[in-house]
């Protein structure tokens, strides 16, 4: 069976989604609806929506519907997929495949929380990406003397989107948060902490953080990097002024 996690904006609306859609949900944290057999939809509320045996058309027209519900889509749409074997005798996590003894409703959501918080990681670690690129290239030009040409709008900009970045994952994804069907399952435990170190959430996790403190650091120096300029410009034009009223008062 194929697996989908399919990140399609920074929200989703769980609460109005499932009055919307009038299901009776299999599990309401997360929210996973069991369409048919063997055919499953989890949505998590920071924008994915994971996919369990369904076919393009099928994940078009649920699509449809989820749509409306969205906070701030996202056009460039990130998506994780994984091959799942069903009814072997034991779990076994493998390189883009896993094994499973059985189809439960707590491995369904334990392995869609894993994939999308591995698909959403992958969207946040690209933008960070870009935001450390720019700083990069003003940064390697204030080294050789040249003129920031970002503007403190621009740069509050990504003071901004550098924040929003932070507050989703403390706030929304919880990356470091284990369900909570693991508490009293020493399996499930087992199971989702080996899923976890397989995509290597904690790690990544760890290196987002670190690249966020140093795109704050690198703000905060920009920042009084163009404070000093803007005070030796004054300072310049008050010496100027100085010297044309000196100038002004010889020449009386």
């Amino acid at each position: 069976m194929l697996v989908r996690a399919l990140l399609i904006g920074n929200k989703i609306e769980t609460r109005k989604l499932q009055k919307a859609l009038l299901f009776n949900p299999a599990l309401k944290d997360p929210y996973i609806i069991n369409l048919e057999k063997d055919k499953y939809i989890v949505v998590f509320k920071y924008g994915v929506v994971v996919f369990w045996g369904l076919v393009q058309d099928e994940i078009d027209q649920v699509m449809v519907k989820i749509n409306d519900y969205v906070d701030t889509p996202i056009h460039m749409q990130k998506n994780e997929e994984i091959e799942v074997t069903i009814g072997t005798s034991e779990d076994k996590i493998k390189t883009s495949h896993l094994d499973i003894t059985e189809l439960s409703i707590e491995k369904i959501a334990i392995i869609s929380e894993v994939l999308s918080k591995s698909v959403a990681l992958e969207h946040f670690e690209e933008e960070v990406e870009e935001v450390l690129d720019l700083f990069g290239v003003i940064i390697n030009g204030v080294s050789k003397g040249e003129k920031i040409k970002l503007s403190n709008k621009a740069l509050l900009k990504k003071v901004g989107f550098a924040m929003n970045i932070q507050h989703l994952i403390i706030s929304q994804l919880a990356m470091l948060d284990k369900p909570a069907l693991t508490w009293d399952s020493a399996k499930l435990d087992v199971f989702h902490s080996n899923l976890t170190e397989e995509y290597e959430i904690d790690e990544r996790y760890s290196t987002l953080s670190k690249k966020l403190e140093v795109i704050f650091r690198n703000i905060d120096f920009i920042m009084n990097f163009l404070d000093s300029r803007r005070g030796f410009y004054m300072e310049l034009i008050i010496i100027a002024l100085i010297a044309l009223e000196v100038v002004l008062f010889i020449f009386e």
